[in-house]
């Protein structure tokens, strides 16, 4: 391999890096603004019980937005890192490149178009020439290093909140997950809000003969403590009370 070709290897190498830098930059933006739709939806439906037309709308926006936001953020920079689809050239990474070296733009970018014009001169061998004293004055370059993953770092902030509030809500209160995903994912049913209060039956047995009296014993927690309690029976409603 010859001096040209490894400034090519070299050239493939930083755009695969570039593209790498978008997929970390991409999949971080993407994992902050999921989880945050995510928190905010559930915990929306969980505490509110939205209507219908709004769990349509959230869903529909998380499977629409978010399947557009994951195949632009992350699928096409993995595949740009395979060198397929739209994918920048020698000459513009060149560029890319000379805007943290600037010493060295010119001499990159005069290196690919000499060698693209090899075929429409004469002077071949000259320019063979002038092409490998130049690709080997730009060997010392780390065309690498123009790319600095370290500059994502400004994303984790937005991610760091929503991921531990998940973790925390995941162990702490996982209940609102499984009760809100089940909601949100049954758009179309109808669901009514949970009474703030529970109906503890006392009586061990039921049974009673024919026209003798039964007492029913009932015990009621809760953070509100309905007023009255009605019995149905036959068709009656019987009001119970209250005990001391």
């Amino acid at each position: 391999m010859n001096n040209y070709q490894l400034l090519i290897a070299r050239l493939d190498a930083f755009v695969r890096k570039y593209y790498a830098n978008k997929l970390i930059k991409g999949f971080l933006i993407f994992l902050a603004a999921a989880i945050a739709f995510y928190l905010f939806a559930s915990l929306g439906e969980y505490y509110f019980y939205f209507p219908s037309w709004l769990r349509y709308t959230l869903l529909f926006s998380f499977i629409g937005i978010g399947g557009f936001a994951l195949i632009y953020l992350i699928i096409i920079p993995l595949l740009q890192m395979q060198k397929l689809g739209n994918v920048i050239s020698h000459e513009k990474a060149a560029e890319i490149i000379g805007t943290h070296f600037p010493e060295v733009q010119d001499k990159l970018l005069n290196v690919l178009q000499l060698k693209q014009g090899l075929h429409n001169t004469i002077s071949k061998e000259l320019i063979e020439a002038s092409i490998e004293q130049k690709t080997k004055d730009l060997t010392p370059v780390p065309f690498q290093s123009a790319v600095n993953f370290a500059t994502n770092k400004r994303y984790v902030p937005f991610v760091l909140p929503p991921v531990l509030a998940l973790i925390f809500m995941l162990f702490a209160a996982p209940n609102i997950f499984r009760e809100s995903g089940q909601r949100l994912l049954s758009p179309s049913k109808k669901f009514i809000p949970k009474a703030p209060f529970t109906f503890s039956l006392l009586n061990k047995y039921l049974n009673v003969a024919q026209f003798e009296n039964i007492e029913i014993q009932m015990k009621t927690e809760g953070k509100t403590i309905p007023e009255n309690v009605l019995i149905q029976a036959n068709g009656q409603e019987i009001m119970m009370q209250k005990g001391r």
